[in-house]
């Protein structure tokens, strides 16, 4: 049965009927194997996280047609991320669907928590095995392989694949006023994407405790436009799973010049890290080392990169 029949919202102020989830995205807790209706449940030791520490990034799903989610009043959502969804064309579904996110009443260009938050919904609520997202002019292909879903589905079965087109970043000096933040030394290699308000990505020492650095705040924010990306070979084994190597990478990611100081779970960042691996180590096992734990797959080539997470329905808001 799918429960999201039974969460539609009526009242005076909302005329139009719109479906209001709420959403945790990880990973790391099943893989599916491309081309497989099987789903293989895995955990990570190497980390030492259980499942029950990993919260995830929380994201809550406006959906329904575009008139009624346009008219929702979107203040009346208290949560860090809320993403709205609409049919690109209400006729045809195959043409996907429109994702718009705000993250602390800010716009975010690509949210990939978001974008597996709404796969989730739109994959359960229409039965399909995979569809197209919209988010600005970026197009996210999202595929499931499994049971179907729904906000009865335990976790482990639902694990999201999004491809995105490939990220091209850029070998960069690293920047001299990091040495505020007594970091500097300790960077290995440094990258950054052409826009300037896009991505500055530095990779630490391999086996650095990325949790024991002092975060990226406002006393070096104004230096750079740049959402911030420490990352570092993880000292742990990688993970080998459905024939395909996994490469162990710690993450932590901050933008405090967009209002969200350090992100839990980033999918859109996962994409920035695995083109900055991509000619090292093509598939990645990624652990963001923040607060909630986010843990991310990417898969890529020359061309794309697939961002596999897992997304877990709570039900309907609040």
């Amino acid at each position: 049965m799918n429960n999201h029949n039974n969460l539609q919202l009526h009242s005076s102020t909302q005329p139009n009927p719109v479906c209001i989830n709420r959403y945790t995205v990880f990973g790391g807790f099943a893989f599916s194997t491309a081309g497989s209706n099987s789903s293989q449940s895995c955990s990570f030791p190497e980390f030492s996280q259980p499942a029950s520490k990993i919260q995830g990034n929380v994201c809550i799903v406006i959906a329904g047609t575009r008139h009624a989610v346009e008219e929702f009043d979107l203040n009346s959502v208290v949560e860090k991320t809320v993403c709205t969804s609409w049919p690109v064309n209400e006729v045809d579904p195959s043409a996907g669907y429109h994702v718009h996110c705000i993250n602390n009443g800010t716009a975010i260009a690509l949210c990939g928590h978001g974008v597996l938050a709404a796969a989730h919904y739109w994959i359960a609520s229409t039965k399909c095995e995979r569809l197209n997202l919209l988010m600005g002019d970026t197009c996210i292909s999202v595929e499931h392989n499994g049971p179907a879903l729904d906000c009865s589905s335990s976790q482990e079965k639902n694990f999201l694949s999004a491809r995105y087109t490939a990220l091209k970043l850029l070998p960069a000096a690293t920047p001299r006023w990091l040495d505020l933040l007594n970091l500097r030394q300790l960077i290995a290699r440094t990258s950054v994407s052409a826009l300037q308000d896009g991505y500055l990505i530095l990779e630490f020492t391999a086996g650095t405790n990325l949790s024991t650095l002092p975060p990226f705040d406002k006393r070096v924010s104004q230096h750079t436009r740049r959402a911030v990306i420490y990352v570092a070979s993880a000292s742990q084994p990688g993970v080998g799973l459905g024939g395909e190597f996994f490469y162990p990478v710690l993450l932590r990611y901050f933008a405090p010049q967009y209002g969200n100081p350090e992100d839990a779970a980033t999918g859109s960042a996962a994409r920035a890290v695995a083109a900055h691996y991509y000619d090292r180590h093509p598939n990645l096992f990624i652990h963001q080392q923040s607060e909630e734990n986010g843990w991310l797959f990417t898969v890529s080539n020359k061309d794309t990169v697939d961002v596999r997470g897992a997304s877990h329905c709570q039900g309907s808001y609040p």
